[in-house]
């Protein structure tokens, strides 16, 4: 909770953790135990309440919000949202709001593995609003991927949302449900302009609609 103390045990909605990073740090996780960090609602951000961003998740601990619309990260244009290149996977978040993102190299949500085990990501119910990226808002490589009700909206960028995988032997699966990328715009940078593509799919290797449900 942002009214928490990581001094608190963390165990109930009555003694709260208050930073992301120290419950990823305390949880323990593995393939046979999923994890939940359960996020109750307000603002989380490094000058109201401390928080380290990006979040670097763990694998197998899954972040569940209290609702959408009132459980709200702030970047306050200083990072990205969400950075994990080759850790740990196999996780959700679900039910937040991501506010005022701002990365000038990469993305704010950068998920990104080598080849190998198939491993999972699951987005449901994430909105996207006034956050500025070089590149892309959510970037996915050789993952499983699903985005269920992901929004972006009044952003800006090199392109809202990139898919990478390791072409047509891939078993990699991308599913997007009812996600929408509206009123975004192209980062106009050092007086020219990135393009702003809203979906792009890279190295996927097939046309057929069954890889992409």
């Amino acid at each position: 909770s942002p009214e928490g103390d990581d001094f608190n045990s963390g165990l109930s909605v009555d003694d709260p953790f208050q930073t992301i990073a120290h419950a990823l740090t305390i949880i323990k996780s593995d393939s046979l135990n999923h994890r939940i960090v359960h996020l109750a609602n307000g603002i989380y951000s490094q000058s109201l309440n401390n928080q380290w961003l990006p979040i670097h998740p763990k694998g197998y601990v899954s972040i569940i919000c209290e609702s959408m619309e009132n459980t709200i990260i702030d970047a306050e244009e200083k990072s990205g949202f969400i950075y994990n290149q080759e850790g740990g996977f196999n996780y959700t978040f679900r039910n937040l709001c991501l506010i005022n993102g701002m990365s000038t190299e990469f993305r704010n949500i950068l998920l990104d593995r080598s080849a190998g085990e198939i491993k999972y990501v699951n987005l449901e119910n994430i909105n996207f609003k006034n956050s500025i990226a070089r590149r892309n808002q959510i970037f996915s490589g050789h993952l499983n991927l699903k985005l269920n009700k992901v929004s972006l909206v009044n952003n800006q960028d090199g392109g809202g949302m990139i898919f990478y995988n390791n072409g047509s032997n891939s078993n990699e699966k991308i599913s997007l449900t009812n996600c929408r990328i509206i009123e975004n715009h192209h980062w106009i940078i050092d007086g020219g302009s990135a393009y702003a593509r809203p979906i792009s799919f890279i190295g996927t290797g097939s046309n057929d609609p069954e890889d992409f449900p």
